[in-house]
């Protein structure tokens, strides 16, 4: 993801819950003319504001914020939709002359913005069905002990 222009830098803060990601995001976009872009995964499904500082109305309505509460929970969202999303956001911050700032926790989701996505084959549909059936019936402990059984990292995490 190109996240500079020529001459506006794109700034990045990713910390731990609670170390005062929101309040330094604040405060640079204030003094640098900044926009907020979330990168923060638990923060962008609508309707889920338990265990995470959201910024509140006031300080969104006095800078402006991007990708906060825009999944239904029910809505299947990668690190790829993210990055799409937010290469649009920092464009378009890009070309109204703001700065853009990047926050939140989700290290996996900054980590692919900065380094891409590798390349991942398409799973052969027999085999993807057989794992999707296995998971549903016999839940998340059998496909976790079935893939460490054969030696695959076939782990979510």
């Amino acid at each position: 993801m190109n996240m500079m222009s020529k001459n506006i830098p794109t700034i990045i803060i990713t910390g731990p819950t609670a170390s005062g990601k929101t309040k330094l995001s604040l405060e640079l976009a204030k003094n640098n003319n900044g926009e907020i872009i979330n990168a923060d995964i638990m923060q962008m499904y609508e309707g889920f504001n338990i265990l995470k500082a959201m910024p509140s109305t006031e300080e969104k309505f006095e800078i402006k914020h991007y990708l906060f509460g825009v999944i239904k929970k029910e809505t299947k969202f990668t690190v790829a939709d993210w990055i799409k999303l937010a290469k649009d956001k920092i464009s378009e911050i890009h070309e109204k002359g703001k700065v853009p700032i990047v926050v939140g926790g989700s290290g996996m989701y900054l980590n692919a913005a900065i380094n891409g996505l590798s390349e991942i084959p398409d799973i052969n549909k027999v085999y993807r069905h057989k794992a999707e059936h296995s998971y549903k019936i016999k839940a998340v402990s059998y496909t976790h002990l079935r893939a460490h059984e054969t030696g695959r990292n076939l782990v979510c995490r």
